[in-house]
Formats: structure tokens, C-alpha cells, sequence
């Protein structure tokens, strides 16, 4: 019983240990034998569990990198869109602000040569150039004051528009990135 024990354990074949082993009952061997292999399964058991931690570990570490990274993609996503948004209503607005100063410029240029054709042509009448003169130089002061008026009401709506587009846009991006983030 004792050889079987010390081979089982994988103990020294020292002389002490055989002749401590010889010494106990066969009783305490027997329950030695059972402590013991219970003890190895125990170990067995717990190698096995610290493997499918680091296991566990391992998915959650691979998870966590997938979700930054794909968080980061999704932000860097909205902040150029956020971009793009912005650049295209710039332009836009450029684009409109320069075509109403070309149809002022215009239209002012057309009144003048209207004004110089009727003075050239009228100058013998002069009663009657002097009045179509007032009344020609009235008309087109009233003409630009209101194409004046008219294009800065609609570059100053659309500079505001401009801007409340802009804001909405970041207050977007803000609770976007807050939510994604959160």
C-alpha cells in the first residue's frame, strides 16, 4: 500500500518517506489516498476555470477595441458630414449674395441709360424735360432704395439662416457624440 501510495503522488523514493509510509495504518493510507485525490482534482479543476477566465478575458478585451473603434469611426463620420453641411451652405450663400449684387448693379445701369436716353432725347422741351427729369430721377431713387432694401433683407435672412443652420447642426453633433460617447 505504501509503494502504490508514493508512485500515485509521484513522491521521492526516499527510505524515510517508504518507512514513514510503512508506519501508518492502513486505515490513515486509504484516507490519505482519498484527501489526495481529491486535492488533484480540486487543482485539475481550478486549471480549468483559470483558463476559461483568461478566455473570457480575452472576448472582452477583443469587444472593448471594437467598440472604440468603431465609436471613433461613427464620430470622425459625423464631424465631416457636420463639415460638408456647413461648406455647402456657405458657398450656396456666397454663391446667392454675389448674383443679387449683380442684378443691383444691373438694374442700376439699365435705369441710367434709360435716364440719359430720355434727357438726350426730351432736352428741347424744357418744361417738360425738367419734370420727366424729376420724375425719372424720383422713379429710379425709388427703384434702387428698394432693390437695396430688398437685397439686404434677403442676405440678412439668409445670414440668419445660415447660422441657426449652423447651430442646430453642432447642438446635433453635440448630443450625437454625448449619446454615442454616454
Amino acid at each position: 500500500m505504501a509503494n502504490t501510495l508514493t508512485s500515485s503522488l509521484v513522491l521521492p523514493k526516499l527510505d524515510y518517506c517508504n518507512s514513514l509510509l510503512a508506519a501508518l495504518p492502513s486505515k490513515c493510507l486509504s484516507r490519505l489516498q482519498v484527501v489526495l485525490n481529491n486535492a488533484a482534482r480540486v487543482v485539475k479543476r481550478c486549471k480549468k476555470r483559470d483558463h476559461q477566465y483568461n478566455v473570457v478575458v480575452h472576448v472582452v478585451h477583443v469587444v472593448v477595441v471594437i467598440v472604440v473603434v468603431v465609436v471613433v469611426v461613427v464620430v470622425v463620420v459625423v464631424v465631416v458630414a457636420v463639415v460638408v453641411v456647413v461648406v455647402v451652405v456657405v458657398v450656396v450663400v456666397v454663391v446667392v449674395i454675389v448674383v443679387e449684387v449683380v442684378i443691383v448693379v444691373v438694374v442700376v445701369v439699365v435705369v441710367l441709360e434709360v435716364l440719359v436716353v430720355v434727357v438726350v432725347v426730351v432736352v428741347e422741351r424744357l418744361v417738360v424735360v425738367v419734370i420727366i427729369i424729376v420724375v425719372v430721377v424720383v422713379v429710379v431713387v425709388v427703384v434702387v432704395v428698394v432693390v437695396l432694401v430688398v437685397v439686404v433683407v434677403v442676405i440678412v435672412v439668409e445670414v440668419v439662416i445660415v447660422v441657426v443652420v449652423v447651430v442646430v447642426v453642432i447642438v446635433v453633433v453635440v448630443l450625437v457624440v454625448v449619446v454615442v460617447v454616454g
